[in-house]
């Protein structure tokens, strides 16, 4: 049965770091199991995705990337989806921040993306670089 996967956003900026994890939590079990209304889904990935900047700990942060990647694997209309918000701070983001987001610009499928990840090839981290190169490699055989 599908359900209303919005729902589980309401609020939740405001909520404590348990209940935070526990929505974002939930809200993954509704998409590994497909168990979402597809109409939000767009909407769902733009809501978590303004979320990040604003968000701290690092926890809620790997359950919102989480998240966002589990749905990019599953649904691949989402060219809609504003990515300016996590782009606008990359730069003066840390490693996971890094790493996370140039695996979700991989899974845009879009090579529009390339320069953005190109960038950190040659970065002091040397997992970023490791996660930049996969990702190049990555859109270099999609579409």
């Amino acid at each position: 049965m599908q359900q209303p996967i919005l729902p589980f956003l309401n609020g939740i900026e405001k909520c404590t770091s348990d209940k935070k994890a526990d929505q974002l939590i939930s809200i993954g079990n509704l998409i590994r199991t497909n168990q979402y209304k597809d109409e939000q889904i767009t909407i769902l990935v733009q809501q978590l995705i303004d979320m990040l900047p604003n968000e701290d700990e690092l926890v809620i942060r790997e359950l919102i990337f989480r998240n966002i990647s589990l749905i990019y694997s599953k649904k691949t209309d989402l060219h809609s989806v504003k990515l300016t918000h996590i782009l606008n701070i990359l730069d003066e983001s840390g490693p996971f921040f890094i790493c996370n987001t140039l695996t979700l610009l991989s899974q845009t499928n879009n090579k529009k993306y390339f320069p953005v990840i190109s960038r950190y090839v040659y970065y002091t981290d040397e997992n970023v670089r490791e996660v930049a190169i996969r990702a190049l490699t990555f859109l270099q055989h999609c579409a």
